[in-house]
């Protein structure tokens, strides 16, 4: 069983189609898109394990050359 990322929104958002609220927390099934919302602003994470998985996916981002 894959893990899920807890992600708390701060802004209105729309993901696979359906519309979420402001306050919602969301089971991301995928650990680039929790980073990604994560990222922009529109979420923060909601537990410690996804805070410190996004954290390492960021870093480790930012540690690879792009190409």
């Amino acid at each position: 069983m894959h893990p899920t990322y807890l992600v708390l929104l701060h802004t209105r958002c729309r993901i696979a189609g359906t519309r979420y609220p402001v306050g919602t927390r969301l089971m991301i099934p995928e650990l680039r898109v929790a980073a990604h919302l994560t990222r922009c602003g529109a979420a923060r994470p909601a537990d410690e394990r996804t805070r410190l998985d996004v954290a390492l996916f960021a870093a480790l981002d930012a540690a690879l050359p792009k190409s």
